[in-house]
């Protein structure tokens, strides 16, 4: 990633961890180290999925609003870590 870091608009934190194992942990400090805006996303297979971690974008409601906004970290993340016993 670094050696397209450029390229890269924003960095996705997925719904998938708990308190204990958090797989967006190196995603997240890359991101940071570069000024990358996070956003996130449920990955949503299953309904009961829904709201569990979401990208609140401050921009108009149109898609190129919503991507300047991105790029220009105008974006807050919303998650709340899984229960084990959830995760499985």
């Amino acid at each position: 990633m670094d050696r397209h870091a450029q390229l890269i608009d924003a960095v996705e934190v997925n719904a998938m961890y708990t308190p204990h194992i958090d797989f967006n942990l190196r995603a997240i400090t890359w991101a940071r180290a570069r000024g990358k805006p996070l956003v996130g996303n449920s990955d949503l297979h299953v309904l009961n999925g829904l709201g569990i971690t979401y990208s609140v974008v401050h921009s108009e409601p149109t898609a190129d609003a919503i991507c300047d906004a991105i790029r220009h970290g105008r974006v807050e993340v919303g998650t709340t870590a899984l229960e084990i016993c959830r995760t499985a």
